[in-house]
């Protein structure tokens, strides 16, 4: 993709991340009312333990698209891929 003033080339990925940036700027009243009817929620739910199932997980070490948690129940590591 070229760009429409200077002519230069411009990756495609860092375009999707600009109009990602100026799309998730964006503040509608929609959004404004969808973030305090979470934020009422409580925000994101607590993981549990796989082998365990209590909600005791702490976050060990966070890489770039993996997540590593360690139960303090019963000591159990597990990691969450984010995408």
């Amino acid at each position: 993709m070229k760009c429409p003033h200077c002519h230069e080339h411009i990756d495609n990925s860092e375009c999707a991340a600009s109009m990602g940036r100026v799309g998730g700027a964006a503040k509608s009243e929609a959004k404004i009312q969808a973030s305090k009817v979470n934020g009422r929620l409580g925000g994101r739910p607590i993981k549990n333990c796989k082998r365990c199932g209590n909600p005791s997980l702490k976050i060990i070490k966070k890489m770039p698209r993996i997540w590593y948690y360690e139960c303090s129940d019963c000591g159990n590591e597990q990691f969450v891929e984010k995408f």
